[in-house]
């Protein structure tokens, strides 16, 4: 999170957090934390998409071969 980001999230919802009992810091950085793991995610969920289709890939090459059909 860049100073300018840090900065707006303070200051946006310094009163609203103080009233509700949360300090800004608590609050910033439970949202970035929660980015950072969506990123995360979307990375894992690519990854394994393109193991995946590597394996489907694979695997329709090794049907080809045994049924003799010749290999693109």
């Amino acid at each position: 999170m860049n100073a300018s980001t840090w900065n707006k999230c303070t200051l946006e919802r310094r009163n609203n957090l103080r009233k509700n009992g949360l300090h800004p810091i608590d609050d910033c950085f439970s949202n970035q934390l929660i980015e950072n793991i969506a990123q995360t995610n979307r990375s894992i969920i690519r990854q394994l998409l393109w193991v995946l289709y590597l394996w489907d890939q694979s695997y329709q090459s090794m049907i080809d071969l045994c049924n003799g059909s010749p290999l693109i």
